[in-house]
């Protein structure tokens, strides 16, 4: 399995709100980004499915896990809509 194949297996969390914030990033961004934030999103994927959702509903986000805030808020900015 590639290893995009194995992150797509381990965005599948608990919480369907999960699963599309993470496959989102993984789908749309994963690929272009750098080595040090592909680096991230895979250490952020080893967190529990509470912290995650900590992480991208709260406002502080992941300021207590300073290497992954820069992760957390690239994802949780908003992109735009496709017309």
């Amino acid at each position: 399995m590639s290893l995009k194949g194995r992150l797509k297996w381990q965005c599948r969390r608990g919480a369907r709100e999960l699963d599309e914030i993470l496959e989102k990033y993984l789908d749309e961004y994963f690929e272009a980004a750098s080595a040090e934030e592909q680096s991230a999103f895979i250490e952020l994927l080893k967190c529990e499915d509470a912290q995650l959702l900590h992480y991208f509903l709260s406002e502080r986000g992941a300021a207590d896990a300073k290497n992954l805030s820069g992760i957390v808020q690239k994802i949780k900015l908003p992109r735009p809509v496709a017309r």
